[in-house]
């Protein structure tokens, strides 16, 4: 038995959150008085992600506008543009696609009613207007006190103004960032213990019963990706080239979907699509500073998963997502997928800020981040080849707009 609970600390974090949720299993069914002592597990891990977000968020947005850089000339524009668009549609496609099916509702424990009974009651006038004065509260306090809507409007801020310091003010600034998404992976490292911890928690107090939720909110995912994917990509790739898209996306999800879908990671995948550009024509002088940087802001299926995945926790809790509420939430969706490329888990760790949109308090949307680890065995891989592909695809379909795939003799304006 201590063997298979040693690769929990080692190995592919893949197969040791499958090892840790068939021992939570085999735990139920031949030691059910285990299953419900080692709860605290699970409790301990939502404890640290709960502890380490506000901060993650706030250094992670000001660095990353830090180095925001709008591009040397308009093709690089239009591809920066066509990413950050695409995100935030891709955010809108997945509120309207989680709205009108039918919800999907989890169990989580230890819900206080009254925590989240204002969010009930108010129009989504309200809402929004208690949202907006919140943007605004002391930045301290909002460390404090999880106010991740005041860590985004401080932390933009913040970024503009460290925009004009001197550079090795800039570098401690990008030490500190480093260091704090060292610290998640290190947290991330314990993600097979916290399943452990939650599945076994889930089982105790829900059954078995509770899997076939999780089932149904896998495939409300895939079912976002695969239409993000394959419907509003090629509607993308209509636009700019006035031809059938069909036969270069799957070029692309051949050429970096797959590769992307085993690393688990768009960092990793960054050479695979630059060779891919190299084979379709692009200009280095264009690939080498776009591929990287659309590894760090197109993310449409990070933005989706922080979408799905926030709604739907209002839902289980019975709240009314307003569609003004739904359409802010999606903003804010894509910019945490943006800020939080790089970042173990990252997107699953924004979910708290889309969230409180929906008045939701963290301890609570806490728990849909360790949900999210759980289905992350499958989600977590179709996210990143989506995001991966759709990185080349768009790159390639707007140089070939400008002209510029098969053009030997391009240089920067």
């Amino acid at each position: 038995m201590l063997k298979p609970i040693s690769y929990l600390f080692r190995g592919s974090l893949i197969l040791r959150i499958l090892i840790a949720i068939i021992l939570a299993l085999g735990f139920y069914y031949i030691a059910p008085v285990v299953s419900s002592h080692v709860a605290i597990l699970g409790q301990l891990f939502i404890t640290l992600l709960r502890s380490i977000a506000p901060f993650l968020v706030f250094i992670l947005l000001i660095a990353a506008i830090i180095k925001a850089d709008s591009g040397t000339n308009k093709i690089i524009r239009a591809i920066v543009i066509t990413y950050i668009a695409a995100t935030l549609i891709s955010a809108l496609i997945s509120a309207s696609i989680t709205l009108l099916a039918p919800p999907v509702k989890v169990s989580l424990v230890g819900i206080d009613a009254s925590s989240i009974q204002l969010a009930k009651e108010e129009s989504a006038l309200q809402v929004l207007q208690t949202q907006f004065l919140r943007m605004f509260e002391n930045p301290i306090k909002a460390l404090v006190e999880s106010n991740f809507l005041a860590l985004l409007t401080w932390s933009v801020f913040f970024g503009m103004a460290f925009r004009f310091c001197k550079q090795n003010v800039k570098d401690i600034l990008f030490e500190i960032s480093d260091a704090t998404g060292r610290v998640v992976g290190w947290i991330v490292q314990l993600v097979p213990i916290g399943v452990f911890g939650i599945f076994s928690d889930v089982l105790v107090n829900h059954g078995v019963a509770e899997l076939s939720k999780y089932a149904q909110l896998i495939l409300l995912l895939l079912s976002v990706y695969l239409v993000i994917e394959f419907i509003f990509y090629p509607i993308v790739g209509f636009i700019f080239t006035r031809k059938n898209p069909y036969p270069l996306l799957f070029k692309c999800v051949v050429i970096s979907g797959i590769p992307a879908f085993f690393s688990r990671s768009s960092a990793a995948n960054i050479p695979v699509n630059l060779k891919a550009a190299d084979g379709f024509g692009i200009p280095r002088s264009v690939s080498a500073f776009i591929i990287p940087l659309g590894a760090n802001i197109s993310l449409t299926a990070a933005a989706a998963t922080i979408t799905v995945l926030s709604i739907t926790l209002a839902q289980s809790l019975n709240i009314e997502v307003h569609f003004l509420s739904a359409l802010l939430a999606c903003v804010v969706a894509s910019l945490c997928a943006i800020g939080c490329s790089g970042v173990p888990g990252g997107s699953l760790l924004m979910i708290p800020i889309a969230a409180s949109l929906f008045g939701i308090p963290p301890e609570i949307s806490a728990q849909m981040i360790g949900i999210g680890f759980l289905i992350g065995v499958i989600q977590d891989s179709v996210e990143t080849a989506v995001n991966s592909s759709g990185d080349i695809y768009f790159t390639k379909v707007v140089s070939d707009y400008y002209g510029v795939s098969e053009d030997p003799n391009y240089e920067n304006d």
